[in-house]
This record gives structure tokens, C-alpha cells and sequence, in this order.
């Protein structure tokens, strides 16, 4: 049993104020309508993100942003630009459904100030978009980050960012302790103690139009329960009121017991797959099943973490291409990769324990081969999940922690993929995870998700065919964002 991220995972509400772009509903349609264009796209191997097959040498039509036509030989009656995809794969621009877009990885551990935070955090959304992903989650947001996003828009390519609030955790909870509350996370929404505190949070949260409220159900990483969990009276008061409020409940979860007490909320989505130490009983996953919750898959935390100890994997031209080097010199350093592993051994430490005791045992419980079998465990929780219906959506918790040196923004979400793809689950079925069923469960269908007439042109352009080889989402060759189209490297000049 290890002391730090086993059958739970950190789903990391711990962030960095930053300056970013926010989009919930419409707001990002307005806020960027001066970057939507028109192009007709020609030649294109089409895969529509609702799990059809792909059809070979297809134009698309896109006028102020949107798709208008899709067929073969369309005529440039209007005298669009023309993009000519002839050998190139087209689908739609990726939705990483787990990100953390304030932090920065290792900024704890290098003392990054406020604006070192912020150069690295507009450049972390440029490189979203320059990896092929132009939709995000953002698990946790703070009140005041809401305001903040739209000024990053006026001077920055993001992706489209919608975001979960409030965040809602027991007092003395996950997250819901001063000691980690403090500093960086001051203003995270303050711990539910009670039904007056939950419907202050939710009514502050109304005209911030997020896509649903974050609700903890978490105990702890590792085989000590050190947080506590809402009792089953306080539970029912969210369900209601969020339903009241009109917000879906996504849920951190990461064990049997914790989503067998979180199905008790009704969720509409499971934050993480978890199951790091443990398998999903068929009992629980039939009871998620018949729920109808998503289940956002997130195995791309333990992928990213083995970046640690296989630092040769950042000398990779697209790692280095859409990660700062100042995080990648203190992804390589082993000084860095062994204050991480002592840090999680103290949040994981029981009050009980002396904080000497979980310092000394740290690399005992936590190294690479643990992150192997964790890994490997949750694969098979998700596999499972999977062959027994539950929808399974992309979602690779990128960021997370700042004290976490390899969690890379944009990386995380291809790797997710490459991992889904090796856990057994079937490429088409990766891809709509990615795509349209994401938008489903951000309620945003209507308008994302899929090459299909009407929604917005968020695509991406590569070499390779993702449904035979995952890795080939590294070789982009172009990003489409509301119509405008440009290379990886341009987006992150931009």
C-alpha cells in the first residue's frame, strides 16, 4: 500500500492565481468573434468524433467560424481560403475534460513569482491549443478566476474553457484544511459547514455560468483515511440544491467505498476513473452503469508522473515544443523528483504519524515501479468500465498540483489517449470520448464536439490515422479554431 497517490488520485484543486480566458455557455463565442474566419478545407480523410467510419477526400465548408458544408468536391463560390488536406487526417479539435489551467508544474518547488506564473500560464493555454486541444475543463475554479479569464482573450489564443464551481468539500476535508487552503489557494471556495454556507456558494456561483459544481468525496491517497467525508443528511442537501440550481454534480471519487457514498448525490460525471490499488467490484460498476454517469478517465496523472524517473522521454521534440524549459529543467532534476515524493508522503501522512516518520518512509512507498502497478490497476478499472457500458470521457488532470514537476499542460491530454489506447480501449471509442461525448457531458453538443454541420470549426489536421495509432496526434499538422487555421508553432507564438 503506498502512502501517496494509490487508489485515489489527486484531483488537485491546489492552484496558482493566473491570468486566463474563461468560456461557459456562449461567453467564448462572443469574447472571440473577432478570431471566427472562413476556409474551405479540401481533400480531408474526415473522422466525424461520433464513432462513424471515416470517409476519404472530403471538403469542408466554414463561413465566420462555423461549418456550413461537408461533401466531396465543394465549389469555392464565396472565394474562401483554401486549405488543401490532401494526405491529412481531419477531427475535431480535442476536449481535455480534467485540467488544472492555473497551475504551473514545479512552480512550487522553484519559488516561481506572480509573474513568472503568469508568462508560463498564457504560454500552458497557447500550448493547449498547439497540441490539438481547443476545449477544456477546468475541475476547480475559484470565484476570482472567473473574472479574470476574458484578459487573457484580448491578448492570447486559449482554448475554449469551461470550468466547475463552486468546489465543495467537507471542512477538514479534502482541501478543506487550513494548512493546505493557505497561500496560493486562499481563494478557493471556502469548506461547506453547512446548509447556509452550500446555498451562499452556489447563489455566487449562478452568474458565473459554470457547467456543473465539484463535490469531494475523497478520504484520502493512500491506505489511511485522513480526510473526513459529508454525512449522508449534508449529501442530500447538495443534491438538491444543486439540482435546484440547475448544476450537474461531478464528483472526486477514486475508490469502491468513496463512489459507493457518492452515488448518493445522483452524479452526472465521475471526476477520475481511480482504482489505482484496487478493482471495481461488479457490483459497484453495474451501479455506476445504471447511474448514467460519465466517468472522466484520467490515467494520464500516473503517465506523467513516470516522467520523473524517465527523464530521457522529455528530450522529445514535441515535449519540448509545447513545454517551457524552465519546467523541464526541473522535471530532470532527481533533487526536485524526491522533495515531490517527501510532500506527498507528509499530505498522506495520518495526524497520528510523526511528519519525521513520512519523510523517511517516502521513497519506500512511492517510486517508479509503484506508479507502474497504479497505473496499470487503474488501466484495468477503466477497461472494465468500458465493457460494461459506462461512458468513459478524456480527461487527463493536467496540472493538477503545482508541487507535481511533470503534469504538463497539452502533453497530457496525448498522452492520456496513448494510454487508453494500451489499457485495450478501442481507438474510435478514444477519440469520441475526446470529442463528442465530452461535449455531451458539458452540455455543449449543440455546438462542439464533432465535424458536423452547424458547430463550431475546431479541428485539427495531422498525418498518421489516430484510429489505427494514438501516437499519431503528435503530428499535427494543422489546428482549425473557430475557423482560423494555423500551424501548431504559430498558435504558440501567438
Amino acid at each position: 500500500m503506498s502512502l501517496l497517490p494509490s487508489r485515489k488520485y489527486i484531483c488537485s484543486t491546489l492552484i496558482v492565481p493566473v491570468v486566463v480566458l474563461f468560456c461557459a455557455g456562449q461567453s467564448n463565442a462572443q469574447i472571440n468573434s473577432s478570431l471566427k474566419e472562413s476556409v474551405l478545407i479540401k481533400h480531408a480523410r474526415v473522422i466525424d468524433g461520433l464513432g462513424s467510419a471515416s470517409k476519404a477526400d472530403q471538403d469542408v465548408r466554414v463561413i465566420d467560424g462555423i461549418i456550413v458544408e461537408i461533401g466531396a468536391g465543394l465549389s469555392n463560390d464565396e472565394s474562401l481560403s483554401t486549405l488543401d488536406a490532401s494526405g491529412l487526417t481531419l477531427l475535431p479539435g480535442l476536449i481535455d475534460c480534467h485540467t488544472h489551467l492555473r497551475t504551473v508544474p514545479g512552480a512550487v518547488i522553484r519559488g516561481d513569482n506572480a509573474e513568472t506564473l503568469k508568462t508560463q500560464q498564457e504560454f500552458q493555454l497557447r500550448a493547449y491549443v498547439a497540441a490539438g486541444v481547443t476545449s477544456v475543463l477546468d475541475a476547480a475554479m475559484p470565484k476570482a478566476g472567473f473574472t479574470e479569464f476574458g484578459k487573457v482573450a484580448e491578448r492570447s489564443p486559449t482554448p475554449k474553457i469551461f470550468a466547475l464551481a463552486p468546489f465543495v468539500t467537507p471542512p477538514g476535508g479534502y482541501f478543506g484544511r487550513p494548512d493546505i487552503r493557505g497561500g496560493v489557494y486562499k481563494d478557493i471556495w471556502r469548506p461547506v459547514d453547512s446548509i447556509e454556507t452550500l446555498s451562499t456558494h452556489l447563489a455566487a456561483a449562478a452568474p458565473l455560468n459554470p457547467v456543473g459544481v465539484k463535490v469531494t468525496v475523497e478520504s484520502g491517497f493512500g491506505p489511511f483515511d485522513v480526510w473526513p467525508l459529508f454525512e449522508d443528511s449534508m449529501m442530500s442537501e447538495i443534491s438538491k440544491r444543486a439540482a435546484q440550481a440547475s448544476l450537474p454534480i461531478y464528483v472526486h471519487s477514486m475508490s469502491e467505498e468513496e463512489y459507493r457514498h457518492a452515488l448518493k448525490l445522483s452524479p452526472h460525471a465521475f471526476v477520475h476513473v481511480g482504482f489505482g490499488e484496487e478493482e471495481p467490484s461488479d457490483e459497484l460498476i453495474a451501479a455506476v452503469r445504471d447511474s448514467k454517469a460519465y466517468v472522466i478517465t484520467t490515467l494520464g496523472p500516473y503517465g506523467m508522473m513516470q516522467l520523473m524517473w524517465q527523464t530521457e522521454r522529455l528530450s522529445s521534440p514535441w515535449i519540448k515544443r509545447l513545454v517551457p524549459a524552465r519546467q523541464l529543467e526541473t522535471a530532470a532534476d532527481a533533487d526536485a523528483r524526491r522533495t515531490v515524493v517527501e510532500e506527498m508522503a507528509v499530505l498522506n501522512n495520518p495526524s497520528w504519524s510523526p511528519e519525521f516518520v513520512a519523510r523517511w518512509l517516502s521513497g519506500w512507498f512511492f517510486d517508479e515501479e509503484v506508479v507502474e502497478e497504479q497505473l496499470a490497476s487503474s488501466m484495468r478499472a477503466v477497461k472494465k468500465m468500458h465493457d460494461a457500458g459506462i461512458p468513459i470521457v478524456m480527461g487527463s488532470d493536467s496540472g493538477n498540483w503545482p508541487l507535481f514537476t511533470t503534469f504538463f499542460h497539452g502533453v497530457g491530454a496525448i498522452l492520456e489517449m496513448e494510454l487508453l489506447e494500451t489499457a485495450g480501449i478501442p481507438n474510435e471509442t478514444i477519440i469520441v470520448a475526446a470529442t463528442s461525448r465530452a461535449a455531451a457531458m458539458l452540455g455543449q453538443d449543440e455546438r462542439l464536439g464533432s465535424v458536423s454541420v452547424g458547430k463550431a470549426a475546431d479541428f485539427i489536421l495531422l498525418e498518421g490515422d489516430p484510429l489505427q495509432d494514438m501516437s499519431s496526434l503528435k503530428q499535427l499538422s494543422w489546428v482549425i479554431k473557430d475557423g482560423v487555421a494555423k500551424r501548431p508553432d504559430e498558435w504558440l507564438r501567438d
